[in-house]
């Protein structure tokens, strides 16, 4: 996968999970819900992907970058619907 796509899939699958599922994700063991934000799942999605796809150390910049994109995708969200 190349960087866009990593971040877009990403995007789409938090958007998925927390907008249209609705569904949090829960911790069997703890008692408190994690991720269930799109900014910081659109991060850690993000971080996964690059995992996946052999990214190194580089793989931390798409955490942050997803953390970014998905931030602005919320307050875009957030302004205009």
């Amino acid at each position: 996968m190349t960087h866009l796509e990593i971040i877009l899939s990403g995007l789409a699958l938090a958007f998925c999970w927390v907008k249209i599922l609705q569904a949090p994700l829960r911790l069997p063991v703890l008692n408190f819900k994690p991720l269930n934000c799109l900014t910081c799942l659109t991060g850690w999605i993000s971080f996964g992907l690059a995992i996946a796809n052999n990214y190194s150390v580089t793989a931390l910049l798409f955490l942050a970058v997803g953390v970014f994109v998905g931030a602005m995708f919320e307050a875009l969200t957030m302004k205009y619907l």
